[in-house]
């Protein structure tokens, strides 16, 4: 947030008042003068402002106000008569002004509150001329702010209607011609309406269809969506349905006129309905051939065949074969009967295409025409030749009746693709089990490298002695590094260990190596493109404190150039072990400095690993300097590759600065924070501990004493540091304990620069602890008292924290019995002071939510801090709270953002950033929904979406649905699985059941994704 958010209307006006901006100060002295005279011509006087966003806070200031005073009704009118004043500008320049005042508009009516958003309606219509200002500024507000609420139920066939909205009962109440001229207005918020004068008003709707067929020149020139609204509004409009279908040319139009037809009347209900969905020009329509196929199958099998025979999608807008599932499920029932002929017309098809139609036969195909649909299967993937495209293809083969296609396996089992092979592997497990161990013994024979691939990864899911004693004769006799690396990966998976590692080909030292190196014939060749000089490197030295020669670095970078992972190149493994790794620093930032003033080619990236591997901590403050420059340049890959060379560095420096990188590009370049995440997590899962765990081992002490004191010393100087509660160092000279500003200029230069970096990683210490501990708090974490002691009462930087944040002493059975603060002394102390004391045993500590606390304990505890000038690292008192409304203790279903309509890619922003996770990836790359654990509490959140794919454009809109909460860990997620909570499942929780922390944490998460209230500003740094 900026720091000026804080600020009152009044106060943000006369801030715009004082702009440099000349169209600023003229835009606030015009707001000014009418909020104290109401005289409209001053907003005549209004040019449009350059300064658009200042004009943006404010109406989100407003809009986040209510309810509103004199000033706030004021700006409202004078947001309405700018739009009333310039009604054919539609600025974006004043679009959050007018967008923040509608916002509060809407949510009075969302919230049932009738009265009073009738009354804000009358203050927005005050300056309006005419009813066109009025749906073009209601329309314009809602595409720009993705409002819903200004009609209800309308656009929903087949469900009963809901009573009409303040906003509609005010349409309904016009005269006849001021309600035509409403419904005339271009968008789609009045297709809704004439839905609902339809429904109320029969005989205008009639009087405005007359006056549009005479307009037009004719039923068939109206738009399909306003006919489908007079439909969906009254059955009285059938008959014009019906009439439409028969005059309009286009069958796109025909066929979303009959869709809601049938929708709301059922393919049977007239006789027409089915007359025209049995043409293959107008059931080329998705929606419309799916629902021929639920009534009458066998006629959509024909029609199918005309439709693919004469690509009659073509003329359907983004319609392809690929959307015809339902056509090809009732082809594949039907093989037998011609809907074979179905299949055999999709040899031209798009690959999605085939995909959909190859499901459908292993999906709906019986068993008794199994052949049939197996060859017809295998023929349409011969059909696609390019490897991303035939893989989809083959996962469902693998996921469906892996057992039709077994000899198609063992083929794929060589192919070069990892994926396909992955898939091979899988299925050819599945159906044959342990069978398949000898066969992939042979293959390990292979003169192809593929195949002796696919081979190990076979025998990779198989459970047998015998797998590990053929994967090391393999090893032992293999010449390819790629399927070394394999073997050895397969060989750890079933624990071998490093017994068969590989390294008894490598020479037992050094010295060794180097002799055999120095008797090759072909020299190896230092990769780079000419970047790299090992002559000029630092040098390099083994264990025993020999320089290591020209001839093995050149080898060593030359080996880890072929290994395209960020890991140490498995041949490497003897190697590096000879190596002293304690005076490697130097070696590795020569190469590290050396990449990075080349091309930085991609290719080149086993500088990064080499730097990884052999890098002391000053890699770290050189790799997260370069990430966000990589961000910036639209090399996010070479970012993501630093994460993991972070990763390979394995300080706990490196750790921490892994988990401020997964906290940072949680939502944004996404790819840079998965990488650090899964690299975190797998540390933590080495150590054996938890993500949380490894978080608070991994906090340097950046080698300060438990008091913060460090002591820095030079030849004729000494100066001490000691870190303060936000973390920031003071200085004084130890000897006489004098204050001084800062490290001594009579330091030398390299301690000068070891201070500087200490002071970045200070910094992002800061920053990182800031954020994983606010969500430790959202997640309730507890912490025994004895490893709270050792991790915020002696560690120097936790510490801090215990200073800033209120702590609560808990109970075995979850309940809060005290509360406390940590003096910078090492004192503990309740909110009026009273030193307190911890309890030994059965009691843990965590961080107090102010849901924990009642009004005056919260008051006590702000009054507290403010006392002592304690400034928390994030909001914690002064968090946002949302109670249980106890009369809705045995409701399962949380409706706050249910059917609210946002970008996809805000909702992604807002969503990741606040912790939530994307859930099963199902069909088609759909995302089923969203969930956010709480595990401290033992409770989950799953959010429904509709419209969010993997790929999805960050501009497309999608619609979010009901949250539910269960247990933590009773929903199983993953590529195509169906399991998240629905309406009626008893894994779902009553909100009584939800701790409250949950409830109100959840509550607010979702009206911040959904816009309900002013989220953290697009472009403030993320958290």
């Amino acid at each position: 947030m900026s720091k000026n958010d804080d600020l009152s209307l009044p106060e943000y006006i006369q801030r715009l008042a004082a702009s440099a901006k000349s169209e600023d100060v003229e835009f606030a002295k015009c707001l000014q003068a009418f909020i104290e005279s109401g005289d409209f011509a001053w907003i005549t006087r209004i040019a449009t402002p350059s300064h658009a966003e200042e004009i943006n806070k404010l109406g989100r200031r407003v809009g986040a106000t209510y309810p509103w005073g004199v000033i706030e009704e004021r700006v409202a009118e004078f947001a309405a008569g700018l739009y009333a004043a310039h009604p054919s500008r539609r600025w974006p320049n004043f679009h959050g002004l007018i967008d923040g005042v509608m916002r509060v508009v809407v949510d009075r009516e969302s919230e049932g509150v009738e009265a009073e958003g009738r009354k804000l309606l009358e203050i927005v219509l005050k300056p309006l001329q005419h009813i066109d200002d009025l749906m073009n500024l209601i329309s314009w507000t809602s595409y720009s702010s993705s409002f819903s609420g200004w009609v209800r139920g309308w656009d929903r066939p087949g469900r009963p209607p809901l009573r009409p909205t303040t906003f509609e009962t005010y349409i309904l109440g016009l005269s006849q011609a001021e309600l035509s001229d409403a419904i005339d207005v271009d968008d789609g918020l009045c297709q809704y309406l004439l839905t609902a004068v339809a429904m109320e008003r029969p005989a205008d709707a009639r009087f405005w269809l007359d006056q549009a067929v005479a307009v037009n020149g004719g039923l068939a020139k109206i738009e399909p969506k306003r006919i489908n609204a007079l439909i969906a509004g009254n059955a009285l409009f059938d008959a014009d349905g019906i009439l439409y279908m028969e005059q309009c040319p286009t069958p796109a139009n025909q066929a979303e006129v009959l869709v809601d037809l049938i929708k709301l009347r059922g393919i049977k209900h007239h006789p027409d309905f089915l007359k025209y969905a049995a043409r293959p020009e107008i059931s080329a329509s998705p929606a419309l051939l799916e629902m021929l196929a639920e009534s009458a199958p066998k006629l959509a099998v024909g029609v199918l065949g005309e439709i693919l025979k004469r690509k009659l999608y073509q003329g359907h807008p983004y319609v392809g074969p690929e959307q015809y599932e339902a056509g090809y499920a009732a082809a594949a029932r039907a093989l037998s009967t011609g809907g074979a002929e179905v299949f055999a017309l999709l040899s031209e098809s798009s690959w999605q295409g085939k995909q959909a139609a190859v499901k459908a036969l292993v999906v709906h195909a019986s068993e008794d025409v199994a052949p049939k649909a197996t060859e017809l299967s295998l023929g349409l993937l011969a059909t696609v030749t390019v490897v991303n495209e035939r893989e989809p293809i083959l996962a469902v083969l693998a996921q469906h009746r892996p057992a039709w296609f077994v000899a198609a396996w063992w083929e794929c089992l060589a192919d070069s693709s990892k994926q396909i092979r992955a898939h091979a592997a899988g299925a050819l497990f599945h159906v044959m089990g342990k069978e398949a161990l000898w066969p992939a013994i042979e293959r390990l024979g292979s003169r192809k490298a593929d195949s002796r691939l696919g081979a190990v990864a076979l025998l990779n899911q198989i459970d047998d002695p015998k797998v590990i004693v053929a994967l090391g004769a393999a090893l032992e006799a293999e010449k390819s590094s790629a399927v070394r690396a394999a073997i050895r990966e397969a060989l750890g998976v079933k624990g071998a260990g490093p017994v068969v590692a590989g390294t008894a080909a490598l020479p037992a030292g050094l010295a060794e190596l180097e002799k055999r190196l120095a008797g090759q014939k072909r020299v190896t060749k230092t990769p780079g493109a000419g970047w790299i000089d090992v002559t000029v490197l630092p040098p390099l030295y083994g264990a025993e404190g020999v320089r290591v020669g020209e001839a093995v670095i050149a080898h060593v970078l030359a080996t880890q150039a072929a290994h395209k992972a960020i890991e140490a190149a498995p041949d490497l493994n003897g190697v590096l072990s000879q190596l002293d790794r304690a005076r490697s620093g130097d070696f590795a930032l020569g190469i590290l400095n050396a990449w990075l003033v080349s091309p930085q080619d991609a290719k080149d990236r086993w500088a990064l690993a080499v730097a990884g591997v052999l890098g002391d901590t000053r890699i770290l403050s050189v790799l997260n300097s370069w990430i966000p420059k990589w961000c910036e340049a639209s090399r996010g890959k070479l970012a993501e590759y630093a994460a993991q060379a972070i990763a390979l560095q394995g300080s706990n420096e490196a750790l921490m600065l892994l988990d401020a990188l997964a906290t940072r590009y949680r939502s944004k370049q996404r790819n840079i924070g998965t990488a650090a995440a899964q690299a975190f997590q797998a540390a933590a899962a080495a150590r054996g501990l938890s993500a949380d765990e490894l978080g608070d081992v991994v906090v340097p002490t950046f080698g300060f004493d438990a008091e913060g004191v460090r002591d820095f010393a030079w030849e004729g100087g000494m100066a001490r540091a000691e870190l303060g509660v936000e973390l920031k160092l003071s200085w004084s000279d130890p000897d006489s304990d004098k204050t001084l500003k800062g490290l001594p200029t009579s330091a030398p230069d390299a301690l000068k620069a070891e201070v500087k970096e200490l002071g970045k990683l200070l910094r992002e210490a800061a920053k990182g602890q800031a954020v994983r501990l606010e969500l430790a708090l959202v997640r309730q974490r507890r912490w025994p008292v004895a490893r709270w002691r050792e991790l915020y009462e002696t560690h120097p930087v936790l510490r801090a924290y215990a200073t800033r944040l209120v702590w609560g002493v808990y109970g075995i059975d979850g309940a809060l019995l005290r509360c406390f603060r940590r003096y910078p002394n090492g004192l503990l102390a309740d909110a009026a002071g009273a030193l307190e004391e911890l309890p030994e045993k059965d009691a843990c500590i965590g961080m107090v939510h102010p849901l924990e606390l009642e009004t005056e304990a919260v008051s006590a505890w702000r009054a507290h801090l403010g006392r002592f000038k304690v400034t928390p690292p994030f909001p914690q008192l002064d968090r946002a709270v949302e109670r249980l409304d106890p009369l809705h203790a045995n409701r399962r279903e949380l409706a706050v953002a249910k059917d609210r309509s946002v970008g996809a890619g805000t909702f992604r922003s807002r969503a990741e950033r606040r912790g939530w996770m994307r859930g099963s990836v199902v069909d088609a790359g759909g995302v089923a929904g969203y969930f956010k654990a709480f595990p401290g509490a033992g409770v989950e959140v799953s959010l429904e979406i509709e419209g969010l794919y993997i790929g999805v454009d960050p501009m497309e809109t999608i619609t979010l649905g009901a949250a539910r909460f269960v247990r933590a860990d009773s929903v199983k997620r993953g590529s195509y699985t169906y399991d998240d909570p629905q309406a009626g499942d008893v894994r779902v929780l009553a909100f009584g059941d939800v701790p409250p922390v949950v409830y109100s944490e959840t509550v607010g998460d979702l009206k911040a994704i959904a816009g309900i209230v002013a989220a953290v500003d697009e472009g403030s740094a993320e958290v």
